[in-house]
């Protein structure tokens, strides 16, 4: 049977932040390479990956997560956005009483359908978490994370196909911290070397990357 191999890069990893409530993830920026078609794929079970969300805020608040298809002008160059919302879903996408301070998780499913023509292909999406009330009018916030993924260009045995991911070992509790989280630049003069100020990197993790 042939194995699957699967590369986990993070590109962008620090919190995203909706500041208003106080919403924050870690999980911003996320690529996975080299996927099957046919596959499903796991991040928690992949990479110790799943979706978490804290409530940074002062108040309890409900929170709903969705799978958002990407529109042209948002997709990163050489992707296509996913053809169906289905190939990227949550084991869980309601949480109810979620309290100032506390963390829900939630493991993210990637299906790509055995099809020869997503082959070779890259894909991406938008994991939608936001507020919301059961009744009334009220404020809300959200984040935005991006998952991109790369479909591998073999063809897989048929069999192997029925397999669910291979785990490969885990990477420990990431938790970085980037600071500042945004720097701009203006006015830069093509060709010449611009001092851009300086980056902080915290590993608040619990192993040494």
């Amino acid at each position: 049977m042939k194995r699957v191999i699967v590369s986990i890069l993070f590109i962008l990893w620090m919190p995203t932040s909706a500041q208003a409530m106080g919403l924050q993830t870690y999980f911003a920026k996320v690529l996975i390479e080299n996927l099957n078609i046919g596959g499903t794929y796991s991040t928690q079970k992949l990479a110790n990956l799943p979706l978490s969300v804290i409530n940074t805020g002062e108040e309890e608040v409900n929170l709903k997560i969705e799978t958002i298809i990407p529109a042209e002008e948002e997709l990163e160059n050489g992707y296509e956005a996913i053809p169906d919302k289905s190939w990227v879903t949550t084991e869980k996408n309601v949480f109810m009483g979620v309290k100032p301070k506390e963390m829900t998780i939630t493991d993210v499913v990637m299906t790509i359908p055995f099809d020869e023509k997503y082959r070779g292909k890259k894909f991406m999406a938008f994991i939608w978490s936001y507020t919301f009330i059961e009744q009334g009018i009220g404020f809300g916030v959200g984040l935005k994370s991006k998952l991109l993924f790369t479909v591998s260009n073999d063809l897989p045995l048929k069999e192997a196909c029925l397999v669910e991911e291979k785990e490969i070992p885990a990477i420990g509790s990431l938790n970085f911290k980037v600071e500042p989280e945004k720097i701009y630049v203006e006015n830069v003069i093509c060709g010449t070397l611009t001092n851009c100020g300086s980056i902080t990197i915290t590993n608040s993790g619990t192993q040494t990357l």
